[in-house]
């Protein structure tokens, strides 16, 4: 499957469960940089909350304990394309669901727009959240 920004591999693996594995185009920006931030916004998100808090952990928390956005876990990735890839990638775990764009057309207009209200209500939370700065997440 092809995004404006990547394309994503469907993997079936030997158990029969599918993971995901993202390769950026180079439309998307700085692949190096691009990858290391969407795999830092994926952990951000995904963050468990923890005993020992500091600043950090903080606001990791927040994503967690303030919105509903179901995130799925990253179980590789590398944004160096000297591996044995050669390209800067992000394995994942499948988020549950159907692609929108496969319903869109069997869903009624009452459908469509309370389907609107929930991404609105999704980005207000994410909105909400007061962060010290703009700008890209990176992992230390």
């Amino acid at each position: 499957m092809e995004g404006s920004f990547s394309r994503a591999l469907l993997l079936r693996k030997e158990d029969g469960s599918e993971i995901i594995a993202k390769i950026p185009f180079p439309i998307a920006g700085p692949r190096k940089y691009t990858t290391a931030s969407e795999v830092a916004v994926l952990r951000y998100c995904k963050f468990k909350q923890r005993s020992g808090f500091s600043v950090l952990n903080l606001r990791l928390v927040l994503v967690h304990t303030y919105t509903k956005i179901p995130v799925p876990k990253v179980l590789a990735w590398s944004s160096n394309s000297s591996n044995p890839v050669g390209a800067e990638y992000i394995i994942m775990e499948k988020a549950s669901g159907v692609q929108l764009v496969k319903k869109m057309d069997e869903m009624s207009d009452m459908q469509q727009s309370n389907l609107v209200k929930v991404l609105t209500t999704l980005e207000g939370e994410l909105t909400a959240i007061k962060l010290p700065a703009h700008g890209s997440l990176y992992l230390r």
